[in-house]
């Protein structure tokens, strides 16, 4: 999720080559399947299976952060009820969970409370005959799973992670092995560790005679002594910064005018008439409908006579302009789980408007404009239809060029893997400074406490 299709497809790639991928050797290891007998990408009849294995791979952990937002958002009460009325397990989940988990998983989006639900009575607070339910009670309860159901859930889990965790985990082994051993065959899982992957994308190199390089002074530091062990020297810095660097404004930049564009919208939405307010917010989201590469060209050409290709304000006007209506329908369902009263209460004290919800909205929408900023990161970050198009060489950013990472005799797989590793941190970085935020926000307006 945190990282572009782009870069995902190219070390996938890596992954299901007959001869030297992990997978084919993992597959042939359990099966006994000669590993050269068989081409997820080279085979017609396997390779949409390769991409339906991507596409899972990359896409569950989304669908199960929007579920976990439903299922936090189902009252206890309710499931107690059910067991009172004597159901079932599986009554329970076919009759409770799912049809109150379906609606948020469709949705695709946070605003449970506002778009989802349509059962205001959910999160209004006790209604008549649910104190006794509410009550503490010290009879055994549908919510507090058995051990038994905790030990196979926990058992689910740790496969999953086991599962997700193997080809991220490769990629950053892949980072510190030379070319040889990230293509040796079996595949090498522990090696001795080298930087030449990281000093092959922050440098250029160039192939020279042995007396030539044995005239040199002595090496300067680490790549350069790498590289003269290989019979090469050190051309030059590559253009790995300035694209990462490019990656940081851009992605950062837009995110920010995404958010702050969409918590303006959002709170005049949610808080004023505004004339054909559904329309409106359904044009807003129409934006999306489309896929990017339906609208590149057009943008292409007026990008063109403005003067905008290949810069970063017109990057960052783009990806506001395809962000702002996710923030907006996002944080306007955040907005409106927030009382009226509080900014009433304001006013009256002498506050103005502006006053008013910087003091009493921001603080309370502070979660959801967290997830919000998050998502929009996402997009921003690993956008690549765009990126490819619009931008050459001074705005371009890391996902259309971690693909064409090339080194001698063809692609270079230990600095593709220190280029993922590294363009992965900072979005990490800012994924795990925002976690609590993150949850609360895709739960904010169906849990209260």
């Amino acid at each position: 999720m945190m990282l572009s299709p782009a870069v995902v497809g190219n070390f996938w790639t890596f992954l299901f080559q007959p001869q030297i991928g992990l997978f084919n050797y993992v597959v042939s290891f359990f099966s006994g399947i000669d590993p050269a007998s068989f081409q997820m990408i080279g085979d017609v009849k396997l390779a949409p299976w390769s991409i339906v294995l991507v596409d899972v791979w990359m896409w569950t952990p989304y669908v199960m952060l929007i579920c976990l937002a439903g299922l936090r958002s189902i009252p206890d009460y309710i499931y107690e009820a059910a067991e009172v009325d004597r159901a079932s397990a599986w009554r329970r989940f076919r009759s409770v969970t799912l049809p109150m988990v379906m609606p948020v998983v469709r949705a695709g989006d946070h605003s449970v409370s506002d778009r989802v639900w349509g059962r205001q009575h959910l999160h209004q607070g006790p209604q008549q005959g649910e104190a006794a339910m509410i009550g503490k009670s010290t009879a055994h309860s549908v919510v507090e799973a058995s051990a038994v159901s905790r030990a196979l859930s926990g058992t689910v889990v740790v496969l999953y992670a086991l599962i997700t965790i193997t080809p991220l985990l490769w990629i950053f082994l892949t980072s510190f092995k030379t070319p040889s051993d990230s293509v040796a065959y079996p595949p090498k899982v522990l090696s001795e560790p080298t930087v030449e992957g990281y000093c092959n994308l922050f440098t250029f190199h160039s192939r020279q005679d042995p007396d030539y390089i044995a005239h040199l002074p002595p090496p300067t530091g680490r790549c350069d002594l790498l590289a003269r062990s290989r019979g090469m020297v050190i051309a030059g810095a590559s253009k790995t910064p300035g694209r990462l660097v490019n990656s940081v404004v851009i992605g950062f930049g837009s995110t920010f005018l995404s958010v702050f564009l969409g918590t303006l919208a959002a709170y005049a939405f949610s808080r004023f008439r505004v004339p054909g307010k559904d329309d409106l917010l359904f044009f807003i989201l129409s934006t999306r409908f489309m896929p990017p590469i339906a609208v590149a060209i057009p943008i292409y050409l007026m990008y063109r006579q403005l003067g905008l290709l290949d810069t970063a304000v017109g990057m960052i006007l783009l990806y506001t302009a395809v962000n702002v209506s996710l923030a907006v329908w996002l944080l306007k369902g955040f907005i409106d789980e927030i009382p009226r009263e509080y900014e009433e209460a304001a006013l009256v004290d002498g506050y103005t408007r502006i006053q008013a919800f910087i003091k009493t909205v921001l603080p309370q929408a502070a979660t959801g404009i967290a997830a919000t900023a998050v998502f929009c990161l996402i997009f921003a970050w690993n956008e690549y239809a765009f990126a490819v198009l619009l931008t050459s060489g001074t705005a371009q950013t890391m996902p259309p060029f971690i693909p064409f990472i090339i080194g001698e005799g063809g692609q270079d797989w230990p600095a593709v893997a220190a280029a993922t590793t590294l363009f992965v941190v900072p979005i990490l970085c800012f994924t795990i400074l925002l976690r609590k935020q993150l949850l609360r926000g895709i739960t904010f307006g169906a849990v209260r406490k």
